[in-house]
């Protein structure tokens, strides 16, 4: 509880070393109903914070605020440029949106699939999709390192459950925090996308600070 005291969440096998346990040990230890604590995706969090996270439902809800703000963020896109666009489900509806001359790189599994079935029609998109292990819960691949070296983008399309009003930006995945970092340090330019629910919310993982983005992108009020 101590390790995770400051930042809500701490790796599972960084606490197992400071603690001079196994992984499996920790797992074991959290499993049970009344435990404090809960491992997910390689990451230890309060019990009390950990999501109950459902894709498909997730997609459903806010549909119309979601499609709101992907149209808001359009004019942010200049044609020609290289730009990542995150996992997630206001980022999914941005997908069907994009005009080339444009390189999309995503990791997320609906986003390429729009943008590749736009490509295969003859639109001028160019889809450079990152490999690694496939993660139902986002529906997205995530890799060791996050990003391959070099890696620079124009733009950075970033999804966020939560937008605290303190300025922290939160998701409720651990293994989505070392791409979001790193792609936020690999761009030129960043943006948020969400709807306006993620407002005054914090989720299980902050992976970064409002004051590293250009623009914060909701559906008009």
């Amino acid at each position: 509880m101590g390790l995770i005291a400051a930042s809500g969440s701490v790796r599972l096998r960084d606490a197992a070393t400071r603690l001079g346990v196994t992984e499996m040990t920790l797992r074991r230890d959290v499993a049970g109903p009344h435990a404090p604590l809960r491992a997910l995706g390689g990451w230890l969090v309060r019990a009390s914070l950990a999501p109950d996270y459902d894709l498909p439902a997730e997609m459903d809800r806010h549909v119309e605020a979601k499609r709101a703000a992907a149209r808001a963020a359009l004019p942010l896109i200049r044609p020609g440029t290289r730009i990542f666009v995150d996992c997630g489900t206001t980022t999914v509806h941005l997908a069907p949106l994009l005009a080339g001359p444009l390189t999309v790189v995503t990791h997320a599994l609906p986003v390429a699939q729009i943008v590749a079935q736009a490509a295969g029609q003859g639109g001028d998109l160019a889809l450079d999709l990152l490999g690694g292990a496939y993660h139902p819960a986002t529906a997205a691949f995530f890799a060791r390192p996050a990003l391959p070296d070099g890696s620079r983008f124009d733009l950075a399309v970033i999804s966020a459950g939560g937008i605290d009003s303190d300025g922290a930006l939160s998701c409720s995945h651990g293994a989505e925090v070392a791409l979001k970092q790193a792609v936020i340090a690999a761009s030129r330019q960043r943006i948020v996308l969400a709807d306006r629910s993620k407002l005054d919310l914090r989720r299980p993982y902050v992976f970064a600070s409002r004051a590293v983005f250009d623009a914060v992108v909701l559906d008009p009020a």
